[in-house]
Formats: structure tokens, sequence, C-alpha cells
């Protein structure tokens, strides 16, 4: 038996290595070892709970997916897809420069993985921070007609954000948003919370890797019926001496109140009470802002973003202007017809007037009526008082006097007496 095993040995092994030969060379024809790229595999991070408890926020700069070079048979190598490998990133193996290496294995056997592209996953890593923000409550739409909004509040004013610190600086506000359209009574609606930046833009919450407290909250809205009254202004006090108040302008000159039925019967004008609005001691055109809701009765607002009057009270300057009167003008009452009156001087009576620019503009001697009473006075010198009558808001300064000398009436000659001497020489000279 040995003998036959052994004989013609070198020509049976030359056969053995022929076919081995023959059947690689078949294979090799009908399915050869071929390489290929496989694309946009994603790479898994592993271990991300380290950086958390660090309190370190990650981003990923480059490396989230992976392309790897593979070898094998063709027919297997051509049926593999990207679900076929599996890529990670172990952050505990994080070098100093922040980046993780990457390792691709492929879960079909027989794919030998020859390179991958890129070898590493590149981190930015910065702080995680947490902070408080005021809810905002933001009001959309209009109510119906002749209706509202009062006070809007959510149920819950303060909210908790933690994430990393770059996003935490660009939130500008956090609101809470409710629809009032065409609405005629009061609302409770959930609204979710909403983050913007300084720019108006709204931060997506998830992408920004933001954690908030709470989610959403429930926003509650009064709807109030209107109102629209006047509004009433007086002044108190004086201006400084040689100062006049000509009056005020202000705006608005009605407003609008929103409040319930029993509330808005109970105001029919916004009264600003005097003491308020003081001129005391004013010497220049002064402006002032009165608070509305100051003056306004419980349960009542005022509609729109109007939260104060704007008051303009006028003051101008007294001013002096003299003025020249003719004696000759001044109208004397009180006359006796037994007397004789004149002015002990012709000279014009110089008169300061006082107002202010405006009127002394206008001013004209004509406007001024002078007069003296001289009734009762006995012959003689007397210095008499000048009364003024004006037709304007201007005053005649201080006092002013004439001097007025009255005489006696000389009597006339008597024609009779005269006659009755002529007619007696006449007879004595026959």
């Amino acid at each position: 038996m040995k003998k036959k095993i052994f004989n013609n040995l070198i020509f049976k092994i030359a056969a053995v290595i022929s076919a081995i030969v023959l059947w690689l060379i078949i294979v090799n024809v009908d399915n050869p070892t071929t390489t290929r790229t496989i694309y946009n595999i994603p790479v898994n991070l592993k271990n991300t709970e380290t950086l958390d408890d660090a309190g370190t926020a990650y981003d990923i700069i480059s490396g989230d997916t992976v392309a790897i070079q593979v070898k094998g048979p063709r027919n297997l190598i051509d049926s593999l897809k990207a679900s076929d490998f599996v890529a990670s990133a172990d952050i505990d193996a994080r070098e100093i420069t922040d980046t993780v290496p990457i390792e691709v294995t492929c879960t079909k056997n027989n794919v030998t993985c020859i390179k991958n592209t890129p070898t590493v996953l590149k981190l930015s890593l910065e702080d995680i921070d947490e902070k408080t923000f005021d809810i905002e409550v933001e009001v959309a739409g209009n109510p119906a007609e002749g209706f509202a909004v009062g006070s809007a509040k959510a149920s819950r004013n303060k909210i908790r954000i933690r994430g990393p610190v770059s996003q935490l600086n660009l939130i500008s506000k956090v609101v809470a948003r409710i629809d009032v359209s065409a609405a005629v009574t009061d609302l409770d609606e959930n609204a979710p919370i909403r983050i913007y930046d300084g720019n108006g833009e709204e931060i997506d919450i998830e992408k920004s890797k933001l954690e908030i407290s709470i989610s959403d909250v429930i926003v509650s809205a009064q709807i109030l019926k209107t109102k629209t009254i006047p509004v009433k202004l007086t002044v108190s006090g004086e201006t400084e001496t040689d100062y006049r108040y000509t009056g005020m302008n202000y705006s608005p000159k009605n407003i609008t109140v929103a409040g319930y039925d029993d509330d808005l019967k109970q105001i029919t004008a916004l009264t600003i009470p005097s003491d308020v609005i003081s001129i005391k001691g004013l010497t220049e055109t002064t402006n002032k802002q009165i608070t509305i809701s100051s003056y306004l009765p419980a349960g009542i607002s005022v509609v729109s973003d109007l939260s104060t009057i704007d008051v303009t009270l006028n003051i101008e300057p007294v001013l002096t202007q003299e003025v020249t009167i003719s004696k000759d003008s001044i109208t004397v009452n009180g006359k006796s017809d037994l007397l004789d009156y004149s002015y002990s001087d012709n000279n014009d009576l110089i008169i300061q007037v006082k107002g202010i620019a405006e009127e002394l503009e206008e001013l004209d001697a004509a406007n001024i009526k002078a007069a003296i009473n001289v009734s009762g006075l006995v012959p003689g010198s007397h210095s008499v008082k000048v009364t003024f009558e004006t037709t304007g808001s201007y005053k005649i300064s201080d006092e002013y006097f004439v001097a007025v000398n009255v005489a006696e009436k000389t009597a006339p000659p008597d024609d009779s007496a005269s006659q009755s001497q002529q007619n007696e020489s006449e007879t004595a000279a026959r």
C-alpha cells in the first residue's frame, strides 16, 4: 500500500499544485480581488459624557463623516454600503490638539480596510454655563373692534438656560407669544418658549445645544372694552416778577382707555390736578411730561404705547416801552363852570408801558385813553393823578401826575350899566 502511495510521488505533488494554481486562476478570473472607496460613513462620538462632566461643550469642526478604502473579492466589495461599516471616535482618546483618532471596522468578513480619510475628528471646545432670563410676553394680532388688550402675563416669568457660553451670549430675549386676533373675551393659551438674538432672529434651541428648564408657559391676556375721554389740565402758581404765563399747549387732547364695563362707567375725563402743573418761579417756556397711568383709577389702562402727556408752558418776559401822551389828548373830567383849568406846562406826558413783545409791537398812543378828574379843586396849583384806560393786556407802569392850575373866571363887563352912565352924561351936558 505504501508503495502505491509513494509511487510517482513527484507527479502527484505536481498535479495537486497545478490544480491549486488552476483554481486560483479560475477564481481570480471570475471573482478577482479589487479595491474600492466607500464614502459618507458617519462617525460615532463615544464617551461624550467625559466632556459633559467637565462642563465643556463641543462642536465638530471636521471628521463627522469618513471615507474608507477597502480591499476584497469583487462580488463582496461591490455590494458594500456605508452602513456595513462602523466608524467611531473615542473622546477618552482625545489628543492635546483637540483631535480624536477615527477607527473604522467592517461588519462583513473577508474585507480588508486599507485606510480611512480623514484619520481624526477635529473638535472645538468651550465652557458650558447657565443663565436665568426674564420671559417676555408678546401679543400678536388685534382684538375685535372696540376692544383692547389689557395686561398680558405668563404663568412663569423666569427661565434657566444651560449651554455653550457663546450661544448663551447670543440670547437677547426670551419670549412667550399669544395671539389675540378678533378676541372679545379674556384668553389663556399654552405658548412655546422662543429665544431671539440681538438681531431679532430666532435661535434654534436644538441646533444651538441649549437646554431650557421649561419649554412652554401659560399666557393670560385681558381683553377689555375701550372708551375715548378728554384730557383736562389746569395750572397753579405765579411766575417770577416781570414774566407772564401766556397759556399752555399739550398733546394728546384725548386718550383711549380700556377697562371692564363697570370701571369704564366711572371715568369721563383724565383730569390732572392743578398742583401737578405749577408755573411758580418760571422764567422761560418750559416742557413737562405727565405720566398718564399715575392719574387713572384702578382697573383702567391707556390703550397703545402712549404713556405720557407732553405739556408746554408758555412763559414770556414782560418788557417796558415808553409811550408819549400829549396833554391835549388828556380828558378832563369834573370841571366847574366857575373855574378855569390849565396845565402848568405844555410838556408831553411820557409813561412806561409793560407787556410782552407781541403786545408792545402793536402798541400805539391812540390805544391809551388818559384822563384826570378835577372835581372839588379850588383855585390854586394842584398835582392831579392821571388814570388810563387801555385796549390791550399791557399795563401802565407806576402812577403819573400832572400839575394843574385852577383860577376863578373873570366876570365880563355889564353892558346895561355902561349905557345908563352914558345916558346920564349926555343929559348933564344939555
